[in-house]
């Protein structure tokens, strides 16, 4: 923040940058590092979660306890899974707020710059979670 006049002028030496007064370019900076912000503490949370899982994991009585009924391994398999998928959430969280700093990046240059970078990480993101292959993988129950 301390240097944004020389940041506001590197941007304004761009020709196909539109010319914003220096508030307005000190708000996307704002905007941007708010991002980085979300992105850090959802990464860190997540990074918290994986330890619990690990500390769940851990933690779970020896073999033969569950064998001889003394544990109910289904209610700890489902603690460890909710474990895993909730610090799994959390990480996605962290690269979506990533990738839409991508996009809010392309609104130093201009609003339409923006809007389109940020359709861009939507089809991006969407082709990502809904038609990969990964996916694909996941879904098919032979695993």
């Amino acid at each position: 923040m301390g240097t944004t006049d020389k940041a506001a002028e590197l941007v304004r030496e761009i020709p196909f940058a539109t010319q914003t007064p220096m508030l307005v370019f000190e708000f996307k900076i704002l905007v941007l590092m708010g991002i980085f912000v979300y992105a850090f503490f959802r990464f860190s949370w997540s990074m918290r979660q994986y330890t619990f899982v690990a500390l769940v994991i851990g933690a779970m009585p020896p073999a033969q306890e569950f064998a001889d009924g003394l544990h109910d391994r289904q209610a700890m398999a489902n603690r460890a899974g909710a474990l895993v998928g909730a610090a799994a959430e959390t990480f996605n969280d962290g690269l979506r707020a990533y990738y839409f700093s991508f996009a809010a990046m392309a609104w130093f240059f201009s609003p339409f710059a923006l809007i389109a970078a940020t359709a861009l990480v939507v089809l991006i993101l969407y082709g990502r979670e809904f038609r990969s292959d990964v996916l694909q993988v996941l879904r098919d129950e032979r695993f």
